[in-house]
């Protein structure tokens, strides 16, 4: 049973005796363990896998108060969970030296279109992105790339003046949804370093706290559970919260 202190503490934590209590017992879980610990036993399990059968998933679980709206928001992440083919059309040196350190596949300016417009460039990209200055130039190839829905366009944020940004703001931010009490999400693959990973359930921890400080419910919801997990792996407990 809980104590009259915990009860003084559950009010402090704005949640319910009920739900304070689910996180003391979460908190003292002799399973959990420290994220490096997990990791190496998720990576032992998927060794010899496949990459695309390596994801490392955080799992949490939402105490709600009856009729709470579910929690939504966004993690802008640290590393790329999944990293597609990128585009960068730029002639400024200084933004074509951004995205060479951001690790882009292909960038080029006036004579990378000239290489789509004859061929000889194939379109292998998934998604674009250009400077202002390009904007004009596209418009020889809107056609080819509108066909394959990689034209970079100022009404899809992928046409602006600092290629890092436009970069952070599209590809390392990730939206997430609360259903049926649960909030997943991948936050990195087997192959990422301990530091990598860290750094993204870092960047997740900020954007779940900020989605509980924004929320708009009498009684605010609370986080009570983290779990990490892989694509074959057990559900490890961690102390994120």
């Amino acid at each position: 049973m809980l104590t009259k202190l915990n009860f003084t503490l559950a009010r402090q934590f704005h949640c319910s005796s009920t739900c304070f209590k689910a996180r003391i017992l979460s908190k003292n879980h002799p399973l959990k363990m420290e994220v490096p610990l997990a990791l190496r036993y998720l990576r032992a399990i998927e060794s010899g896998r496949k990459s695309s059968e390596q994801t490392v998933t955080l799992q949490t679980v939402v105490a709600a108060a009856r009729g709470n709206t579910p929690l939504r928001g966004e993690i802008n992440f640290h590393m790329l969970i999944r990293k597609p083919v990128i585009a960068v059309f730029t002639e400024d040196p200084e933004q074509h030296k951004i995205a060479k350190e951001m690790g882009i596949d292909i960038i080029g300016g006036s004579e990378l279109i000239d290489k789509i417009a004859s061929g000889e460039q194939k379109i292998t990209f998934q998604t674009a992105f250009a400077t202002t200055d390009m904007v004009q130039d596209l418009a020889r190839v809107a056609q080819k790339l509108g066909k394959q829905k990689v034209l970079p366009q100022l009404k899809k944020k992928t046409v602006g003046d600092n290629i890092r940004e436009l970069l952070q703001d599209k590809l390392y931010v990730v939206p997430f949804a609360e259903k049926a009490s649960f909030i997943s999400f991948p936050v990195g693959k087997c192959s990422f370093t301990d530091e990598e990973i860290l750094r993204n359930l870092i960047k997740a921890r900020e954007g779940l706290q900020k989605a509980l400080r924004e929320q708009n419910n009498k009684k605010p919801s609370t986080i009570i559970k983290a779990t990490l997990t892989s694509t074959h792996g057990p559900g490890i407990d961690i102390d994120l919260f």
